[in-house]
C-alpha cells in the first residue's frame, strides 16, 4: 500500500474541505481507487464530494446517516429548478423511507429514469444508496453503459472492519460488487484501519492518502473521565438525569463571560435494553426524548414496552425542535449530524459486554465529531464513563492467538471443500445451510461467509478476513485499552486533540479531579489564574469547574475570596435581581402552586428574552430561588413525580 500525505496549507481560509477541493482533486483524481484517510470528522468531506462536478454515488452503512446527509444538504443543492418551472431534486436517495413495499426492479427503473434526466438537463447526478443496496445501483449503471464516469464514495469505510461479525455476507457482498467499479474512494476518518487493509485485497494494493491539518485547524475536546457510580450504568445515567430534575442544566460553563447552560443531554449508549430500562426507571416521557437506534423489528419491539409514545427517532436537522434527552446507538456512531442548540455528551462504556466495548481510538473521535452545529457552547464537551479490565495477561494473549489461528486454519479448510464439491446441487444446498448458520452463529466457529460471485452470478464461499481483523481488533480494545486510568486517559489523548495537552491546563484538571470541596476547588481556581490570568478563558470553558466558582471569581475576585477563605459569600433571594424581572415571576408563578423543573424554565426563559432579549440569557429552573421566595418540591404530575418548586404563600 503507498503511503502519500496532503497537507492542508495553513492559509487561515478554512478548515472545511471543500475549499480545498482542487488540492484534493490533484492527488487523488489520476490514481483511480484509492484510500482517503481525513484524520479528523466533521471536515466537510462527504459534502465536498456532493458537491463536485464528478457524478457520484455515496455509499453507506447506515440508513441514518444517508438520511441525515439527504436532509442536511436538501436545502443547499438539492433544488434546480428547470424550464418550465418544474423542480428537479439533484440529490438522489435510492430507496426513500417510503420505499418500503418497493420491488428491486421499480428502484431500479425510478433511478434509471433519474440519470436519463441528468443527462438530458445537464446536471451531475448524485446518488445516495447503502452498502446492501448498492449492487442494484452498479448493475443499473452497467446496465446503462454509464459507470465508468461515476465515483464511487465509500463512506465510514471502517464500519466493514467493525460490522463484519454480524453483517459479515453484507460487506462481503458489497465488495464483490464493488470489483467492476474503478473510481472507488474509501473514506474514513480511522487511523487504525491502515494496519489491516494492508493486508486484505482489495485494499492492499491501493494508495492510502492521509490529510495532514494545521495545528490551529484542529478543535481541542474537554472529555472528562469518570468511573460508573457503584459500577452500574443504571445508576450512573439516573443520577445524571436526576440531577438534571434539580438543576434543569447537565452542564454550565462561562463563554465570553456571560454564563450558559447545556439544556440537552445526548447519551451514547450501545445498547437498546438498557436504554428503555434507563427511560422506565427516570420516567422520560415521550415528548422529552429521541431514541436512535437501527430500524429493526427486535429494536422496537424493545421500545414499545415503553408504552404509547415510544418509537424508534431520527436525528434532528438544524433550525427543529431538540428533546432534552437523546439516546444514540452505535448506528449514529458513524456519520450521522447532531445539530442540539445547546447539547452535552455523555460516552458509556464497558469492556464486561462487547456490545459496549468503545474503541477509543475509534468511536471516541466519531462521537465527539457529531456535534455539528458551531453555536452549541458544547460542542467539544462531554463525559467519558468506563470500568476498567483486570491486568494485563500473557497467558490469556497466547490462549487468544492460538485460537485465532486455529479458527483461521479452520475457515481455510471449509472454504476448500465447500468450492471443491463437484454435484452442483449438494454444493448450493451446503452453501444455503451455511449461509443460514452464519446468521446464527455470527463468525463465532469460524470466518466463513457465503457471497454471490459478481462474474458468475453464483453463490460461493469466501474468507471473511474482515471479520477476523475485527475480532483480533476487539480483543485488544478490551484487553489494553482500559487496564487502567493513566491508559483510559493516554488513550483519549491519543485519539483527540485534549485541551489537557497543555502541561498547564492538564495540571489544573487533574489537581482538580483529586478534589470534593468547593472550598479547595475555589483555592485552586483563584491560585491558578493569579498565576496565569491568560487561562481564564480556557478554565471559564471547563465544564469541571462549578459555575458558582467560575461567577464568583469574576464578580468578587481573587483577593475578596482568598480573605473570606474562599468561601464564595452568599448572595441571598433577590440579590442584583431587576425588579422588573422579580414583579414578572411574581405574577407568573401563583403563591402555593407547583411548578416543574420544565414549567419553571421554560416560564423564566420567556421573562429574561423579554427583558435582556432573545437568546442574550439562558434560564435555569434554579434561578427561580434567587427571585421569588419558595422551595424545592418533588410532586406529581399525571401519576408521575417530577421535580420542581412550590411558591410560598
Amino acid at each position: 500500500m503507498k503511503n502519500v500525505q496532503i497537507t492542508i496549507p495553513d492559509d487561515g481560509n478554512c478548515h472545511y474541505l471543500g475549499y480545498y477541493q482542487k488540492l484534493i482533486e490533484d492527488y487523488i483524481g489520476s490514481v483511480g481507487s484509492c484510500v482517503l484517510n481525513k484524520r479528523v470528522c466533521g471536515c466537510g468531506a462527504t459534502s465536498m464530494f456532493l458537491h463536485d462536478n464528478n457524478p457520484t454515488v455515496l455509499c453507506s452503512p447506515r440508513t441514518e446517516l444517508l438520511l441525515c446527509k439527504f436532509k442536511g444538504e436538501n436545502s443547499r443543492i438539492s433544488n434546480v429548478w428547470l424550464n418550465g418551472g418544474v423542480s428537479f431534486e439533484q440529490l438522489y436517495l435510492f430507496r426513500m423511507e417510503s420505499d418500503i413495499d418497493s420491488s428491486p426492479m421499480e428502484l431500479k427503473d425510478r433511478l434509471r429514469n433519474y440519470v436519463e434526466a441528468c443527462h438530458s438537463n445537464k446536471i451531475v447526478p448524485k446518488i445516495l444508496v447503502t452498502y446492501d443496496s448498492a449492487k442494484h445501483v452498479i448493475e443499473t449503471l452497467r446496465g446503462m453503459g454509464v459507470i465508468g464516469s461515476f465515483r464511487f464514495i465509500v463512506d465510514e469505510a471502517q464500519v466493514m472492519f467493525t460490522d463484519a461479525a454480524f453483517k459479515g455476507d453484507v460487506d462481503m457482498t458489497f465488495l464483490e460488487n464493488m470489483k467492476p467499479v474503478r473510481n472507488v474512494v474509501y473514506l474514513s476518518a480511522t487511523p487504525y484501519m491502515k494496519e489491516y487493509m494492508e493486508k486484505i485485497e482489495p485494499f492492499k494494493r491501493l494508495t492510502y492518502f492521509e490529510l495532514v491539518w494545521p495545528e490551529r485547524y484542529l478543535h481541542y475536546v474537554n472529555i472528562e473521565r469518570k468511573k460508573y457510580i457503584s459500577g452500574s450504568i443504571m445508576r450512573t445515567a439516573l443520577r445524571i438525569i436526576e440531577d438534571y430534575r434539580k438543576t434543569g442544566s447537565f452542564a454550565d460553563k462561562i463563554v465570553s463571560g456571560n454564563p450558559v447552560h447545556a439544556c440537552q443531554g445526548i447519551f451514547f449508549l450501545n445498547n437498546v435494553t438498557q436504554i428503555v430500562r434507563i427511560i422506565k426507571k427516570a420516567h422520560i416521557q415521550p415528548h422529552e426524548v429521541d431514541i436512535i437506534c437501527a430500524d429493526t423489528q427486535e429494536n422496537l419491539d424493545k421500545i414499545k414496552t415503553l408504552g404509547k409514545g415510544y418509537s424508534i427517532g431520527h436525528a434532528r436537522q438544524k433550525g427543529e425542535a431538540h428533546r432534552t434527552f437523546t439516546f444514540v446507538t452505535k448506528c449514529a456512531f458513524e456519520g450521522v449530524d447532531f445539530y442540539h442548540p445547546s447539547g452535552f455528551t455523555f460516552i458509556f462504556t464497558s469492556t464486561r459486554m462487547e456490545t459496549l466495548a468503545l474503541d477509543i481510538s475509534l468511536d471516541l473521535p466519531q462521537i465527539m465529531g457529531r456535534q455539528r452545529l458551531d453555536d452549541n457552547p458544547f460542542r467539544y464537551d462531554a463525559v467519558f464513563y468506563y470500568a476498567n479490565k483486570p491486568d494485563f495477561n500473557p497467558t490469556r494473549k497466547a490462549e487468544f492467538d492460538k485460537w485465532i489461528n486455529e479458527k483461521a486454519m479452520l475457515t481455510a479448510k471449509t472454504v476448500s471443500q465447500l468450492r471443491s464439491v463437484s454435484d452442483a446441487k449438494v454444493k448450493n444446498r451446503l452453501l444455503d445451510v451455511y449461509r443460514k448458520v452464519q446468521t446464527n452463529e455470527k463468525m463465532t466457529e469460524d470466518y466463513v461467509t457465503i457471497v454471490d460471485d459478481k462474474a458468475t452470478g453464483r453463490a460461493k464461499p469466501v474468507f471473511n478476513e474482515l471479520a477476523m481483523y475485527n475480532e483480533i481488533r476487539s480483543w485488544q480494545v478490551q484487553q489494553e485499552q482500559y487496564l487502567n486510568d493513566c491508559v483510559v486517559m493516554s488513550s483519549i489523548d491519543a485519539a483527540t486533540h485534549h485541551v489537557a495537552k497543555d502541561p498547564e491546563i492538564g495540571r489544573f484538571l487533574s489537581a482538580l479531579d483529586s478534589l470534593s470541596g468547593i472550598r479547595e476547588m475555589t483555592r485552586l481556581y483563584c491560585e491558578t489564574l493569579c498565576q496565569n490570568p491568560k487561562f481564564q478563558e480556557i478554565l471559564e470553558s471547563l465544564h469541571q469547574v462549578p459555575i458558582e466558582i467560575k461567577e464568583a471569581f469574576i464578580k468578587y475576585g481573587p483577593d475578596t475570596l482568598r480573605n473570606n477563605g474562599y468561601a464564595i459569600p452568599s448572595t441571598g433571594a433577590n440579590t442584583e435581581i431587576p425588579p422588573e424581572i422579580q414583579r414578572k415571576a411574581n405574577t407568573l408563578f401563583k403563591p402555593g402552586l407547583f411548578y416543574t423543573n420544565e414549567q419553571v424554565k421554560e416560564g423564566l426563559q420567556t421573562i429574561y428574552d423579554g427583558y435582556f432579549g432573545p437568546g442574550v440569557r439562558t434560564a435555569k429552573a434554579s434561578d427561580i430561588k434567587d427571585i421569588v421566595s419558595c422551595k424545592t418540591f418533588r410532586g406529581r404530575v399525571e401519576s408521575v413525580r417530577r421535580y420542581g418548586y412550590v411558591i410560598d404563600g
